[in-house]
């Protein structure tokens, strides 16, 4: 096993610590564009949000068909959920079925419309910001670039 030295773990805080400042100053810069865009973003965020809620439901579906299909002979399913208990296998079967598709179907729309709109919304700020600079680099005197060679 291979320990960090002192050193590098400072160098690791510090390099850290320098990055952040720089971050804000572009996230700063950078504000205007990406303030006109909330709208998007914020549906990308709750398509985010949507996608690892409906990962996180994937498995119920299953659980209940192992619990209440499978096993429906067993006592222990039948003390938490008693009507689930008494109602035929092959409906509970085909409910469940169908919970797992569009558990699925759910997270797969929440993904698409996260990923659609966070690439609409950064292309927008990109073109943005590109058509400033533009328009910056034109507004210079030609003695700057008489001066300046690149």
């Amino acid at each position: 096993m291979m320990q960090e030295s002192a050193f590098s773990k400072q160098q690791k805080s510090t390099s850290s610590g320098r990055s952040l400042p720089g971050l804000r100053r572009i996230v700063k810069e950078f504000w205007p564009q990406i303030r006109q865009q909330k709208l998007l973003l914020s549906v990308s965020f709750i398509g985010l949000v949507v996608e690892v809620v409906a990962q996180l439901l994937r498995p119920w579906p299953l659980k209940f068909i192992f619990d209440y299909v499978i096993l429906h002979d067993t006592d222990v399913s039948a003390a938490k959920f008693p009507m689930l208990a008494d109602a035929n296998s092959m409906v509970l079967l085909l409910i469940f079925s169908i919970g797992i598709v569009g558990v699925s179907g759910l997270r797969a729309a929440a993904a698409y419309v996260s990923l659609v709109t966070m690439s609409l919304a950064a292309s927008r700020i990109v073109t943005e910001i590109r058509a400033k600079l533009y328009a910056h680099l034109q507004r210079l005197s030609l003695s700057f670039y008489y001066k300046v060679k690149s």
